[in-house]
C-alpha cells in the first residue's frame, strides 16, 4: 500500500496535468489498491463521461462501483482500511484527499465494462455508451424543474437500466 500511497501523492501534487489525467490516474491507483484486497472497482458517472470525452464534462468527484471478488465479511471496514491507507479522510458520503473526492455509489456492476491501461495500472470503466446514457439522464434532470437529490437520481438511473434490459430482451426475441 505504501507504493500506491506515494504514487497517489505524486499524482495529486502534479497540478500541471490535465484534470482528466489526474482523475483517471487517481481512480486507477485506488482501483489497484482495492484489487489487492479482493475488491473490483469500476469508474462510472461523470468520471467515466470525462474519461471518454474530456471536453464534454468536468466532474467534481470520482464515482467507483466496488464489488467483492471474494468473500469479505465487512465491506465497509475493508473500504475504510484501503482509503485511509491511501491518505483519504471520510467526509459524509465522500472520501477526500486534497482536491480529489471519491464516492462509492454502488456495490454491483450490471452494465458492460471495458478495461484500459492507465500508466502502469488497469482501470475498469463502464462502457462508453452506458456512461453517455447516464450523462444524458443527468443533463435532462439539470434542465428540468425537478429538484434533484440522491433518491431522484438513483430512481432515474434504475429506470434507465430497466429500459436497457428490456430493449436487450426484446432484441433477443
Amino acid at each position: 500500500m505504501g507504493t500506491l500511497r506515494r504514487a497517489l501523492e505524486t499524482i495529486i501534487g502534479e497540478t500541471d496535468r490535465s484534470h482528466v489525467e489526474r482523475l483517471t490516474l487517481v481512480a486507477a491507483i485506488i482501483s489497484e489498491a482495492l484489487g489487492q484486497r479482493g475488491l473490483e472497482a469500476t469508474l462510472v458517472g461523470g468520471g467515466a463521461v470525462e474519461f471518454y470525452d474530456p471536453g464534454a464534462h468536468t466532474t467534481s468527484d470520482i464515482d467507483l462501483v466496488v464489488e467483492r471478488k471474494r468473500q469479505i465479511p465487512d465491506l465497509e471496514l475493508e473500504l475504510t482500511d484501503v482509503f485511509t491507507g491511501l491518505g483519504f479522510e471520510r467526509h459524509g458520503r465522500h472520501w477526500k484527499r486534497s482536491d480529489m473526492f471519491v464516492e462509492i455509489p454502488g456495490r454491483a456492476m450490471t452494465d458492460p465494462t471495458e478495461v484500459f491501461q492507465v500508466g502502469p495500472y488497469a482501470l475498469r470503466v463502464v462502457r462508453k455508451e452506458d456512461a453517455e446514457d447516464a450523462f444524458e439522464v443527468l443533463r435532462k434532470l439539470a434542465h428540468s424543474d425537478v429538484i434533484v437529490n440522491d433518491e431522484v437520481l438513483r430512481r432515474e438511473l434504475m429506470d434507465l437500466g430497466q429500459r436497457r434490459r428490456k430493449e436487450a430482451a426484446d432484441d433477443g426475441d
